[in-house]
């Protein structure tokens, strides 16, 4: 997942970064614990 995010990150911009930070939000961090 994290992989992935980062590679879109790359290539969609801030935009993508933003959209993901809000979506992030709405979502347990089960990756990161």
């Amino acid at each position: 997942m994290l992989t992935a995010t980062i590679h879109l990150q790359v290539h969609c911009g801030e935009a993508f970064q933003d959209l993901i930070a809000e979506e992030m939000e709405n979502l347990p961090d089960d990756d990161e614990l």
